[in-house]
């Protein structure tokens, strides 16, 4: 297994310091966390949530099928901004409706972001991701809105794993393509597990508003504890974890859109 020891991300910071350090978290942040949590069914291990309204349930585990819209591994970016031409399948939804499979990618690459591009049919458009590997950690942005979540791929079930609602969908949300970045890391990323409990829910032996409150050894300037980026810092600048553990192919994993289908 891999190790990266303080002074390599010590370097990767310095190559990066225009950046600065991470802020703290800020109030807006916490509350954003919680209004999410009353939606939560399921979620990941160290599962950090930013943005408002859309319920994130962490991202699962299994073995995908590599042979069904299988993108190549060094593109990057989805080249597909069309309701793919997948065979016809449902899921329920969290509210209990019927949500349609609109597209499917399978990727390999780790260490560097992806770009998944699909057309919503509605305003509750959800997603799931499912790993061969289900300990390494996924990082998903929402391009337009900038909401975020963090957590390892280690669920299960069969409904998705984050969904949107009227309230939390970018503006224009029906009248062009939408793009969900992922960013898919090693399990021995070295990401601070944080005070988040593995139900998602705030540890009640630390204070959420603290990241570094579980540390035994803290640099607040490069935003490591115990020698780990906290998960602020993966959230803001996913790039300097990225420079550590450098793009390589792993495992498969595949992400999946469903929407409610056109005109119900």
């Amino acid at each position: 297994m891999t190790r990266y020891t303080e002074n390599d991300l010590r370097t990767v910071f310095a190559d990066h310091s225009k950046d600065g350090p991470v802020p703290p978290p800020r109030l807006e942040l916490i509350v954003r966390r919680g209004r999410r949590a009353r939606l939560r069914r399921r979620a990941a291990t160290g599962a950090v949530l930013t943005g408002a309204a859309v319920a994130v349930v962490g991202v699962g585990g299994f073995l995908p099928d590599v042979n069904r819209n299988v993108s190549g591994p060094a593109s990057g970016l989805s080249s597909r901004a069309t309701i793919s031409a997948e065979p016809s399948v449902t899921i329920t939804g969290m509210r209990g409706e019927t949500l349609a499979l609109i597209h499917s990618e399978t990727h390999r690459t780790m260490g560097a972001p992806v770009t998944v591009v699909y057309r919503p049919t509605s305003v509750n458009t959800g997603y799931s991701i499912r790993c061969t590997d289900p300990k390494v950690w996924v990082l998903t942005q929402q391009v337009r809105t900038g909401e975020a979540s963090l957590g390892r791929c280690n669920g299960s079930g069969d409904g998705p794993d984050s969904q949107h609602d009227e309230l939390s969908v970018a503006p224009r949300w029906l009248d062009e393509p939408q793009n969900l970045k992922i960013w898919v890391f090693p399990a021995d990323a070295p990401i601070a597990e944080g005070t988040w409990k593995t139900d998602g829910t705030p540890n009640p032996d630390y204070p959420i508003y603290d990241p570094y409150a579980p540390c035994k050894k803290v640099n607040r300037k490069l935003g490591l504890c115990d020698g780990k980026f906290i998960q602020d810092v993966v959230h803001i600048k996913p790039e300097r974890l990225a420079a550590v553990v450098k793009r390589r192919q792993g495992e498969p994993w595949t992400v999946k859109v469903y929407d409610r289908p056109a005109g119900s």
